[in-house]
């Protein structure tokens, strides 16, 4: 069957591929705001804070810079015909970090204010 689209997923790979820039932007983009407001947060309240979390308060551009290679291989993911599933998969786990770190550093910078240690 010449011309059939029988076992073609260039379709599932390129909504994949849209799908991991539009949430590697958000999650850079979002990330960047939500650490600088920790950050606000964190120095009109006085709270030490561990190295990890004061890295990524003090500088909140480093959330954009973790989703960037999730960024890249979602275009990737956009654009190829091989491994796409692989990259589907990478992309997806590379989008999870900085939403990992923004998370973290709201835990710590918040539990002081209420009281937990």
């Amino acid at each position: 069957m010449t011309g059939s689209s029988i076992g073609d997923t260039t379709g599932v790979r390129r909504a994949g591929g849209i799908g991991i820039i539009v949430t590697a932007f958000a999650s850079g983009a979002l990330g960047w705001l939500i650490l600088a407001l920790l950050g606000n947060i964190a120095r009109e309240q006085e709270i030490v804070l561990p190295g990890v979390v004061l890295l990524f308060v003090q500088r909140p551009w480093l959330a954009a810079l973790l989703a960037l290679p999730a960024l890249t291989l979602g275009l990737a993911l956009f654009r190829t015909r091989r491994r796409g599933w692989m990259l589907a998969a990478l992309g997806t786990a590379l989008t999870l970090t900085p939403v990992a770190v923004v998370l973290y550093s709201f835990v710590r910078v918040l539990a002081p204010l209420y009281g937990v240690e």
